[in-house]
C-alpha cells in the first residue's frame, strides 16, 4: 500500500486527469443506462413463475399478463339482478369471449362472486385477458375493442370503461417524467453535505461526495457494458446510487479521519497519507 500511495502522489495530475475522463464517460453512460435496463420480473424455477408460464402456454393469455377490467355502469335504476339485465350482460360478455384473442375469466354470472358488483348492483366488473405483450404493457387497442363491443351489446345509456394495470401504467407514462435516479441521488447528496460539513467543519466535507460522484458514475459505465452482454434489471440503477453514496461517505470518513489523526501526531500532509494502520507492531 505505501508503494501505491507514493506512486499516486508522484503522478497527481495524471491520476486526476484519468478520473476526470472516467467521470465524463460515466456521466454520458448514466443517461443511456436506464433505457437499456430490463423491466421484467422473472423468477425461473419458482412455483408462481412456472405456473404463469404454463397458463400462458395453455391459453395464450393470462399468466404473467395483467387482465383488462371492464367496468359496466347500468342505466337508470337497473341492477345486475333486474329482469333481463343478467341476460344482456351474458350476451355482451359472450360477444367479447367470441374473439379468439380474448378470454373472459370472471364476471358475476360465471363466478357468483358478488365482489365483482358494486353500488348496490348498478356497477359490474369483469376480468378479461388479452394477448400477452410482455411486462412492458398490453396493446391499448385491445381495451378499446372490448369497450366498443360491450357498448354495442348493452342497452342504451349503459356506461362502459375499461381499466387495468396496463391502462393505468400507460396513463402514467403520458404524465411528465420523474426526476430520475441521479437527481434523486443529488438531493440525498445535498442532505449528506450538511451532515458532513458539521462533522468536518471544513471543505473536506466535499471529499466523500466527490468520491461518491466518481464511484456512482463509474459503476454506471460498467453497467452500460454489462447490458450489452446480459439482461440487467432496472433495480440496479437504484442500488448503484444508494450503495455508491453510502459506501463513499462511509469509507471517506474512515480515510479522512485517519489522515487527520496522523496530522495531529505531528506528521506532514504527505507523510500522513503514507502512514499505515495499524502502525508497525500495533494491534487492530
Amino acid at each position: 500500500m505505501p508503494r501505491l500511495t507514493h506512486f499516486l502522489l508522484r503522478h497527481k495530475l495524471a491520476v486526476v486527469a484519468a478520473w476526470l475522463v472516467v467521470l465524463a464517460a460515466g456521466a454520458a453512460a448514466a443517461g443511456v443506462v436506464p433505457g437499456r435496463l430490463s423491466q421484467e420480473f422473472a423468477f425461473p424455477g419458482q412455483e408462481g413463475y412456472e405456473a404463469n408460464v404454463a397458463i400462458l402456454e395453455a391459453y395464450g393469455t393470462g399468466g404473467p399478463g395483467n387482465p383488462l377490467v371492464p367496468v359496466v355502469t347500468l342505466p337508470g335504476d337497473a341492477t345486475v339482478d333486474s329482469p333481463g339485465t343478467r341476460d344482456a350482460l351474458d350476451r355482451a360478455f359472450a360477444g367479447v369471449a367470441a374473439d379468439p384473442r380474448l378470454r373472459v375469466l370472471a364476471w358475476p354470472a360465471t363466478t357468483g362472486d358478488r365482489r365483482l358488483v358494486a353500488d348496490g348492483g348498478r356497477v359490474v366488473y369483469a376480468l378479461v385477458w388479452g394477448p400477452y405483450q410482455g411486462q412492458e404493457g398490453g396493446d391499448p387497442a385491445v381495451g378499446q375493442r372490448v369497450a366498443d363491443g360491450l357498448r354495442r351489446a348493452l342497452p342504451a345509456g349503459t356506461g362502459v370503461q375499461v381499466t387495468g394495470i396496463d391502462q393505468l401504467r400507460a396513463t402514467a407514462a403520458e404524465e411528465p417524467a420523474d426526476t430520475g435516479v441521479l437527481v434523486e441521488t443529488l438531493v440525498g447528496a445535498v442532505g449528506a453535505l450538511f451532515v458532513l460539513a458539521f462533522v468536518f467543519g471544513s471543505f473536506l466535507a466535499l471529499v466523500p461526495l466527490l468520491i461518491a460522484a466518481v464511484g456512482i458514475l463509474t459503476t454506471f459505465l460498467a453497467v452500460l457494458g454489462l447490458t450489452g452482454l446480459v439482461e440487467v434489471s432496472f433495480i440496479v440503477q437504484y442500488l448503484v446510487a444508494l450503495i455508491g453514496l453510502g459506501v463513499a461517505v462511509d469509507y471517506s470518513l474512515l480515510v479522512v479521519t485517519r489522515w487527520r489523526e496522523e496530522l495531529a501526531n505531528g506528521h506532514d500532509r504527505e507523510e500522513a497519507v503514507h502512514r499505515p494502520w495499524p502502525p508497525p507492531g500495533g494491534r487492530w
